[in-house]
């Protein structure tokens, strides 16, 4: 590790953190013991009961109209899940939003900005055109859609409907994508999109604090399509017994569908070199701050990676300068040949750590995920052909 001129130092090796996080998902896994556990248990089941009472409410005035929905004059679909952490969901927009532009449309994405510092009613990260906001303000998962997708205008703001009438007013786009829109129900939509995680299709089992459901599985009715992700790691068997539980949950109006999350490239992290996908038994450190660490790792050891260390980080965890000097070092004191993170990772760091990383002559590398439907592809075309009959596709 180089020393000086800028470059990082050696650092102490990291110290295994206990937050507040990963002792709560240990707690609902099941894996935590200790006397005061089924009491902790049990005054979370309590809490879930009280939470799901308030969605049902919730859902019950939308259903009476008590509750307004409010329409914009373009389409709207919606991508979201029933689970809190990671089902493959930006992805998912991503495909989304790639369909609709070979329609001849012009998408915006309306993401709420979660993690970011900014607090007005609308706040453009994107407007198709050139990236608007800094990291600290927009959030990783929106900075990150407005890279992955420079033609397609981003928004943040709490509400949708206000963000959806900037779109369409001020940017003059002809469709909206909302990112994680399916509790987000002030906002009418033409097509609802549900992905659920097959890892982990119902959050444990319980509503929230109890478990990771954020509404009850019956809500799973109001979903048009549901995109079963990562569905190639359950066995078959498991996986038919998991379709036909879905087919039964969502009834008549909604289909379901398979997908798979596959890796597409692998760059440095300023995006200017790329290598083969094949590691070849290389040693790798893989960190991350996602919703699905396990499945990031996985995809990296179904590459032949050797991993000789897996750092999980909070969601949306922002890096400071002394958890990377530690990575650094603990690659070099693990004999690894590459560190490797998520693209989610990368895209919020700060411009000073970038340029302390830049110093090391181990290299830091990002993993490009793109998101395959397997199964009824038709499905989901037919769908948003459905919203556009008029257009033709621009691959036709």
């Amino acid at each position: 590790m180089k020393e000086g001129g800028g470059g990082l130092k050696p650092a102490r090796p990291m110290q295994k953190k206990q937050n507040w996080k990963n002792s709560y998902l240990r707690l609902v896994q099941g894996k935590k013991k200790g006397p005061f556990v089924p009491i902790a248990l049990f005054f979370l089941l309590l809490a879930s009961y009280v939470y799901g009472l308030l969605i049902l409410l919730r859902n019950a005035l939308y259903r009476a109209r008590i509750l307004p929905r409010l329409g914009l004059e373009v389409p709207v679909i919606s991508v979201g899940n029933i689970t809190i952490g990671g089902t493959g969901k930006t992805p998912l927009v991503r495909l989304v939003a790639d369909m609709i532009k070979k329609k001849g449309k012009e998408p915006a994405i309306l993401i709420r900005g979660y993690k970011g510092s900014f607090q007005g009613d609308v706040g453009v990260v994107s407007d198709g055109h050139s990236i608007l906001m800094e990291p600290e303000a927009a959030g990783e998962e929106a900075l990150m859609l407005a890279t992955q997708l420079p033609g397609v205008p981003v928004i943040i703001g709490t509400s949708r409907y206000k963000t959806g009438l900037y779109a369409v007013n001020e940017l003059g786009v002809d469709a909206i994508i909302l990112d994680d829109g399916f509790q987000h129900r002030h906002l009418k939509r033409n097509l609802d999109i549900v992905a659920i995680d097959a890892t982990n299709p119902f959050g444990y089992g319980y509503l929230f604090p109890r478990g990771l459901l954020r509404e009850p599985r019956m809500s799973l009715r109001r979903g048009d399509i549901i995109v079963l992700t990562k569905a190639d790691y359950l066995p078959l068997r498991r996986r038919e017994k998991l379709l036909k539980r879905l087919d039964r949950l969502v009834g008549k109006n909604g289909q379901v569908i398979q997908a798979r999350h596959r890796p597409v490239w692998l760059r440095d992290f300023t995006g200017e070199k790329e290598r083969g996908l094949g590691l070849n038994k290389k040693k790798v450190i893989a960190f991350s701050g996602i919703g699905d660490p396990a499945s990031f790792e996985r995809t990296l050891e179904e590459m032949g990676a050797e991993l000789v260390l897996r750092l999980r980080f909070p969601d949306h965890h922002r890096y400071t300068q002394e958890e990377l000097l530690e990575i650094f070092s603990m690659a070099f004191m693990r004999g690894a040949e590459m560190i490797i993170t998520t693209e989610k990772d990368i895209v919020g760091l700060p411009e000073n750590l970038k340029e302390l990383i830049a110093g090391q002559e181990m290299g830091l590398w990002v993993l490009g995920i793109e998101i395959e439907i397997s199964t009824a592809r038709e499905i989901l075309e037919e769908k948003v052909n459905q919203i556009f009959p008029e257009e033709r596709s621009i691959d036709e």
